[in-house]
């Protein structure tokens, strides 16, 4: 049992960066193609990840997806979390499951890492799921390009003026 106040499980797609934003789209009865999930994730049902897979960028569709990091395997460490995505180019999928089980996360377009400027795209967004499977994503507004940001003791997602 893990005593943090969340527990992250970032999936990291291999494959291109994505370059032109994309509103998320989703039409009932769509077909779409889930990530071939190399491990499992100890946060994300295959129900959440069919929730999540309408909202994935078309860059990710047929691409293998691992585990980079979670707390059960990695331990609690910012900075082993940004160690072991250093090869990886993204996009990732953080999944968040805090002490009151409400999971949340980001897709982001690139890497977490510890940087002095905002990173990443129009393809990042945040995402919460209410009562179980309800899904929410909130996306770019176009306002500002501050989508990722990582300090040695801090990991930010999006950000106003």
């Amino acid at each position: 049992s893990n005593t943090s106040t969340s527990r992250p499980d970032p999936m990291a797609a291999a494959g291109e960066e994505p370059r032109q934003p994309r509103a998320p789209s989703f039409t009932r009865g769509q077909s779409f193609d889930l990530p071939n999930m190399l491990d499992e994730s100890q946060i994300l049902s295959y129900d959440h990840l069919c929730k999540l897979a309408h909202h994935l960028p078309n860059s990710v569709v047929g691409c293998s997806w691992k585990l980079a990091y979670g707390t059960d395997v990695h331990g609690i460490s910012l900075r082993t979390m940004y160690r072991n995505m250093r090869d990886l180019e993204g996009p990732i999928l953080l999944a968040v499951r805090d002490t009151a089980d409400h999971i949340f996360g980001v897709l982001s377009s690139t890497q977490f890492r510890v940087s002095d400027k905002f990173l990443g795209n129009g393809h990042c967004f945040l995402y919460t799921f209410h009562d179980s499977l309800n899904l929410e994503i909130f996306t770019w507004t176009g306002e500002n390009d501050f989508f990722v940001k990582g300090d040695p003791d801090s990991l930010c997602f999006g950000s106003g003026e």
